[in-house]
């Protein structure tokens, strides 16, 4: 989820030392409307509204987007991506491939600590990359490189103390991208919770408030002194927040509420992505879905999204986004709604969307095309948790919601569609796919590989058990005085790198 766009350079203000007097007199001054936020770029200080915290910042617990970028705050993956879009060193300082080009070493500075100061060693990263594949794991990610690896449980041994390395089956291209998303990260987890070797470390957690402070062994330039993170459950209360002046930047605000949200006196960025929203049909719960019928619900469906264009929603008519696979898989015609009795005898059909990325006119367009076609909708929009819940357990006939790709691969958004899955998007059987994908994965030319995949999809997505709606941009609403870091959500935003102007 990625890279493919450059980041734009920028220069980094120099950081001010701030007296312990001073930081002082920053506390008192929040009690002043006014000066809030102004206290806070002084001190160098970032508020940052989330619709939830993570209950754990353990990296095989997470599923959210937005909570990938919290932990990537505090803690570095072997590599990373640079301002211009290129793979550079993360927590390994150097890599080198072996001749065949199915060994890959990763080697970490000598001196490198953890932001307790403990000794960052290779067995530690070794156990926290490695905590992915152990058996009860709850990982969203590990199966991007259970499929590549040599062995599937524990795919990163310890060379040396300072070394390790990962054994592939075949050559893989992508494999420093799918290295350089956030939850591969390095961790440990100490008494006082979990630490990282990253730009910052944990100072205080509640369900309210995660405080993160400056990691002082961190070697690289670092322009806040602070982050905190809030939780604000609503796009609303959001906006309530940045106008008392309590917030300096949100994100995960709803897409079809950001721009009308937003207060004047803030800056509303639109973030380019390779992210996508996408309707998911259930057919293990529902029989009655068949091939026919869901060709049906797809055309009424995709007319309903190309009623709902918007800042952040662009239609959609294939599962990957643009960038992802040669232009040949792009080239289709729209569905075209033609008449159609339905013999389902007024099926009520259980859709479940999540409500940041479905909106109620949207939810209501959806709604309208399903009773149109002859059926009952039960439509619920989702606050995140229940989302969750639902797309967990599988009680929906169909499922909206969006999907951030980790990297600009097909690879990265095919781990949904795994039976095996704790994350999956749909019920259908995609073992056929799944198994053909395997086998064309194992071709060590990209362009070859890329080539025969959208063979395969082309033809899976004739079976229509995912309905394309949009092509996702994300929101970010913040201060004019704040400098972010160009981004499209490709590859989680380095937050750390914003500072304030």
């Amino acid at each position: 989820m990625r890279i493919s766009d450059k980041w734009q350079n920028f220069h980094y203000l120099a950081i001010i030392v701030i007296a312990l007097s001073s930081a002082l007199i920053v506390q008192e001054s929040y009690g002043s409307d006014s000066s809030k936020w102004e206290a806070r770029r002084e001190a160098k200080i970032l508020r940052v509204a989330l619709p939830s915290l993570p209950t754990s910042l353990d990296a095989i617990k997470l599923a959210f987007a937005e909570h990938f970028l919290v932990v990537e705050c505090l803690c570095e993956a072997l590599v990373r991506v640079d301002e211009s879009g290129q793979i550079t060193s993360g927590a390994a300082e150097r890599w080198e491939y072996s001749e065949n080009g199915r060994d890959v070493h990763f080697h970490f500075a000598k001196n490198k600590k953890f932001s307790d100061g403990s000794p960052f060693t290779a067995a530690d990263a070794a156990k926290a990359l490695n905590h992915h594949f152990e058996p009860g794991s709850t990982s969203d990610i590990s199966g991007y490189l259970t499929k590549i690896v040599s062995d599937k449980h524990n795919p990163f041994e310890v060379e040396d103390p300072q070394t390790i390395v990962i054994h592939l089956k075949h050559r893989y291209a992508p494999l420093l991208q799918l290295l350089a998303i956030g939850g591969f990260c390095v961790q440990k987890a100490t008494p006082d919770g979990i630490i990282g070797s990253g730009p910052f470390k944990v100072v205080s957690q509640s369900n309210e408030l995660l405080r993160l402070k400056r990691n002082l062994y961190y070697e690289n330039k670092i322009s806040l002194n602070e982050i905190d993170f809030i939780s604000v459950s609503s796009s609303a209360l959001m906006a309530k927040e940045m106008k008392e002046n309590d917030v300096d930047l949100a994100l995960g605000m709803q897409v079809s509420e950001a721009e009308f949200l937003t207060p004047e006196n803030f800056t509303l960025t639109k973030t380019e992505s390779l992210g996508t929203a996408h309707l998911y049909f259930n057919v293990e719960r529902s029989p009655e879905l068949t091939k026919d019928v869901r060709l049906h619900l797809t055309a009424a469906l995709q007319e309903a999204a190309r009623k709902n264009r918007s800042m952040f929603l662009e239609p959609l008519l294939t599962l990957f986004p643009p960038e992802i696979l040669p232009l040949r898989y792009y080239e289709r015609p729209v569905l075209k709604e033609v008449a159609w009795t339905n013999t389902t005898k007024k099926k009520m059909l259980s859709i479940r969307l999540r409500a940041s990325a479905f909106d109620q006119k949207l939810s209501d367009d959806i709604a309208a095309a399903v009773n149109k076609l002859g059926f009952k909708a039960d439509v619920k929009r989702l606050k995140d948790v229940a989302y969750l819940n639902a797309m967990k357990t599988g009680d929906y006939d169909i499922l909206g919601g969006r999907y951030l790709p980790n990297y600009p691969d097909p690879d990265a958004a095919l781990e949904p569609f795994d039976k095996t899955s704790p994350f999956r998007l749909g019920r259908f059987n995609s073992s056929p796919l799944l198994k053909q994908l395997d086998i064309a994965r194992a071709i060590e030319d990209n362009r070859t590989r890329l080539e025969k995949y959208t063979d395969i999809l082309l033809n899976f997505e004739e079976e229509h058990f995912i309905v394309p709606m949009f092509r996702l941009s994300l929101p970010i609403s913040h201060r004019p005085s704040l400098r972010l870091p160009s981004t499209n959500f490709c590859h989680e935003v380095d937050l750390w790198k914003i500072f304030w102007k």
